[in-house]
């Protein structure tokens, strides 16, 4: 299974002093982690590398650290259930397809 992250996943990680937050954070991308790939649009790298550069963090290293695939949006499509597709199964019952944006 494929899962897509947000932009604050990986803040909580490295960004955040509640302790309790980044607890969650790293639970949740062990958890994802455990069934397949996990991946974020272009989109989120923009918001996160925004904030990362004010800070002098290197984000390419973390994403890579924490095995999270940076894909072109135009190569994630998002469905709900009923909407047709073969897509790939998300939380909550969103679904989410990978396809060559080439």
């Amino acid at each position: 299974m494929i899962s897509a992250t947000d932009t604050n996943v990986p803040l909580d990680l490295v960004q955040t002093l509640d302790t309790v937050a980044r607890s969650a954070a790293d639970r949740q991308l062990a958890e994802a982690r455990s069934l397949g790939p996990i991946i974020l649009c272009d989109a989120v790298y923009a918001e996160l590398f925004a904030r990362f550069s004010q800070q002098g963090e290197n984000l390419d290293r973390l994403l890579a650290d924490l095995a999270i695939e940076i894909v072109n949006r135009r190569a994630v499509s998002f469905a709900w259930p009923g909407s047709g597709g073969d897509n790939t199964p998300l939380a909550d019952g969103i679904r989410c397809s990978v396809r060559n944006a080439g």
